[in-house]
């Protein structure tokens, strides 16, 4: 019967091929998703940032990356500001995580699907070496496949791995560290520790979180028993804590020249507002992030996670296994731990997806080795199920989660754009936290302002202004600071959040 199978080519193939073959299919799959809504204007959850980092690699374009010292200015820059040396810089993060966004912008154009393609790009390279490195620990195809889909499967995956901010590029250039750590480990020879260490140092400007995974796997190498066995192990002992602090200081470094030590105090301010004290002992806190895991995961594949973390724990699993997969685990963690404030947002589960889709694989890999054909049509009911729950959550992410409509970007590009000059409009004030000015200037090519600075800034010349929405008595007094000025109120441009008014220059 194998001799007949195997004539006709394909199982035989399958057999030689499995790993090729599911790797092709569970990345093809990502794609896939990913490449959904694309081309979306920046209208949903959290693309905020898409905006505004979007701006700052359209300024990158313009003006070269040299010239802007690498910094990121997150607004329209106006040329005679740029040329007068009027740049104001946003320091907050290293800019390397920018560098795909800016190379699809220099091969195919300024649009809504090159500014998400750079950190998907990012994702998808990632989580090639990652099934690799997957592949490497498990030393079973199958459950290399199943954690890689139990990754691509959840919607956070999905949706987030596309969005232009510091953590997807932090996620994605994580696990190529990790995945050139473990081709490292099996193989322990000075080219892949190359690799692995020039990855580290190119990490380390690409965003802060991404300093986690290399206290990871640093903790494996002087902790772990098999961490113990590796060969150019003080190598790596004495080399990641030298490239983290040389990382970290260059970074500073580079920050400096941007604003001077002005922006480091900045730089500092934000680092406490980002972890902001002790929340790990307030139950709101818990609740915050609970519901971000919904969000990003759904309680459904929490469950089978945990299930598989179980498993996991129970000695199901070889001590390697255990012991390799722990930095995917000590990053979030530490992630979570000092930026607790940061981890409330709605990305905030973002770096503990890859160890829930390994736990996942976990699971269905236990219960196919358990109950075969059982096993089987379990495993295919979980998957399924879970698939249509993450169908549901990302559709509630495209049409239901969102900072802007359709409309407002109409208004942005058919109403404002073609008749505006820089500093002509004025976008008054929201008290729901949001920058809306990247994606304003982003959509409109010039410089909005702001209220009510931009009153005292360029009275005289303000020509345009947005309000946002609200029945509240802050937006109608918002509203009213600008209709004291002479600006004109036409119902006909009261779009989904904003209304536009004008008054004659």
């Amino acid at each position: 019967m194998v001799q007949k199978i195997s004539a006709k080519g394909m199982p035989s193939f399958f057999v030689r091929h499995q790993a090729i073959i599911l790797g092709v299919v569970v990345i093809a799959l990502y794609v896939f998703l990913g490449w959904q809504h694309i081309h979306d204007p920046f209208i949903h959850v959290s693309e905020d940032t898409n905006g505004s980092n979007g701006m700052a690699a359209y300024n990158w374009y313009r003006f070269g990356i040299k010239d802007l010292k690498g910094g990121l200015v997150v607004h329209w820059l106006p040329e005679q500001d740029f040329l007068n040396g009027k740049i104001v810089y946003y320091a907050d993060h290293p800019s390397g995580f920018l560098l795909p966004t800016y190379f699809a912008y220099k091969l195919f154009g300024i649009h809504e699907w090159t500014t998400r393609v750079g950190p998907l790009s990012l994702v998808v390279l990632g989580l090639i070496l990652f099934y690799g490195a997957l592949l490497k620990i498990f030393q079973d195809p199958a459950k290399a496949f199943l954690s890689i889909l139990g990754f691509v499967l959840l919607p956070g995956s999905v949706y987030y791995g596309k969005h232009l901010d510091m953590q997807s590029p932090a996620l994605g250039w994580a696990l190529i560290t990790f995945s050139l750590f473990i081709f490292y480990y099996y193989r322990q020879n000075r080219t892949h520790l190359a690799a692995f260490l020039i990855s580290a140092i190119i990490g380390c400007f690409v965003a802060w979180h991404y300093y986690f995974i290399l206290l990871g796997i640093w903790l494996v190498v002087l902790f772990g028993k098999f961490g113990k066995t590796i060969i150019h192990r003080k190598a790596i002992l004495i080399g990641l804590p030298i490239i983290v602090t040389t990382g970290f200081l260059v970074n500073l470094l580079h920050i400096y020249t941007l604003g001077g030590w002005e922006a480091l105090q900045t730089l500092r301010g934000s680092f406490f507002n980002r972890s902001g004290g002790i929340f790990i002992f307030a139950s709101k806190w818990y609740k915050d992030v609970w519901s971000r895991f919904d969000l990003n995961v759904t309680w459904y594949w929490m469950l089978a996670a945990c299930a598989g973390g179980i498993v996991f724990i129970r000695n199901q699993v070889r001590a390697i296994e255990k012991e390799l997969l722990a930095p995917i685990w000590i990053m979030p963690v530490g992630v979570i731990l000092v930026f607790q404030s940061w981890s409330t947002h709605p990305f905030g589960p973002i770096y503990f997806l890859p160890i829930i889709g390994v736990f996942i694989g976990i699971l269905c890999f236990s219960l196919l080795r358990r109950f075969r054909v059982y096993g089987a049509v379990l495993t295919i009911i979980i998957i399924v199920v879970g698939g249509m729950l993450s169908i549901q959550k990302l559709n509630f992410f495209y049409q239901d989660f969102l900072i802007l409509s359709q409309v407002d970007i109409n208004l942005l590009t058919q109403r404002i754009a073609p008749s505006i000059k820089d500093k002509e409009l004025c976008v008054g004030q929201n008290d729901f936290g949001l920058y809306y000015g990247g994606i304003i200037g982003w959509y409109i090519h010039h410089q909005p302002l702001f209220s009510p600075q931009c009153f005292e800034e360029n009275g005289d010349a303000l020509g345009f202004g947005l309000l946002f929405r609200g029945p509240r008595e802050f937006y109608q007094q918002e509203a009213q600071r600008f209709l004291g000025t002479g600006f004109k109120l036409d119902p006909n441009d009261c779009a989904g959040l904003w209304c536009l008014v004008t008054r004659s220059r």
